[in-house]
């Protein structure tokens, strides 16, 4: 089951933006500025 049909589940693109801000924000945290900027 590819991430896309779940996406449908969930609603609309809310909740993939607020993931993938949750994890950005946690790999910016988490990782130092060299590592996940062209990420």
């Amino acid at each position: 089951m590819p991430p896309e049909d779940r996406s449908t589940e969930f609603g609309p693109s809310l909740f993939g933006r607020w993931l993938l801000e949750v994890l950005y924000e946690r790999v910016l945290k988490g990782v130092p500025h060299q590592a996940g900027v062209t990420t």
